[in-house]
């Protein structure tokens, strides 16, 4: 009879950050032995069918030596004039699978932040972009759009249209005097 919940174990647990930094939970559980006896068993969370019964030790080095890291491909791409962090690039081997990432657009000058797309669809319009549970290949877009130029200013088109007509009306003036 087991006193470690498969679902929710019981008892004391551990961190363990593999040697590319995956962290797992070890648990410290017990195991109702021969005459009632308690006996210790290391449970990872994760995994539970290659741990139930083993020593931590034994539970750490079949983490390193079976498990082998899941990375999640990410693309970022810049539309438009600007920088992103982290910057476009492509990402083969920095963020793991179902880990998190977050995308900030800095706009050039004269360009603005619009929206970000996630494998070609729009997924955010805030900045920074929050990308959750990153899948094997991801394709980040950030989209920056040109800002369209302030109107003309009327104001010099009105001084010019009333300057050229009072020069008009003295002209005719004159020469009707004549």
């Amino acid at each position: 009879m087991s006193y470690c919940d498969l679902q929710q174990p019981n008892g004391l647990y551990e961190n363990y950050t593999a040697s590319w930094g995956q962290i797992y939970e070890i648990w410290l559980c017990y195991n109702a032995g021969p005459f009632g006896r308690l006996d210790p068993v290391y449970y990872e969370k994760t995994h539970p069918e290659t741990s139930y019964g083993a020593t931590v030790e034994q539970v750490r080095t079949w983490i390193e030596t079976n498990l082998q890291p899941e990375y999640a491909n990410v693309t970022v791409t810049i539309s438009g004039q600007g920088s992103t962090d982290p910057p476009a690039g492509n990402y083969a081997r920095t963020w793991f699978l179902g880990d998190d990432l977050y995308v900030t657009a800095y706009p050039q000058d004269g360009w603005r932040y619009e929206l970000m797309r996630r494998n070609g669809v729009e997924w955010t319009r805030s900045n920074p972009g929050e990308f959750l549970n990153l899948q094997a290949t991801e394709n980040i877009e950030v989209v920056l759009v040109e800002e369209a130029p302030p109107p003309p200013d009327n104001r010099t088109a009105q001084v010019a249209i009333g300057v050229g007509s009072a020069a008009l009306i003295l002209l005719a003036a004159y020469m009707i005097m004549d």
